[in-house]
């Protein structure tokens, strides 16, 4: 049985933010719970939780992509819109 849930992935996503590039398996991971809490992202900005916006799934997510140091690809990166 596979559980997603939005809070419990940014905590594991801060918990791994400082092996991120120590491990294949870890970089792995990391994309794939950023993948998933982007999925979770709501219209408004909000992370869902089980459907519905959750200020602590946001602030959790939040959380991790600090930890991570993630940063939006910018026109300057080469980036396309």
């Amino acid at each position: 049985m596979c559980i997603r849930d939005s809070y419990l992935t940014g905590l594991v996503l801060t918990a791994l933010a400082p092996y991120q590039n120590q491990a294949q398996q870890v970089s792995e991971a990391v994309e794939k719970g950023l993948r998933f809490l982007s999925e979770q992202q709501g219209q408004n900005g909000a992370v869902l939780q089980n459907g519905t916006p959750s200020c602590q799934a946001t602030a959790q997510a939040m959380t991790a992509l600090c930890c991570l140091l993630y940063t939006s690809p910018s026109p300057r990166d080469g980036a396309t819109s």
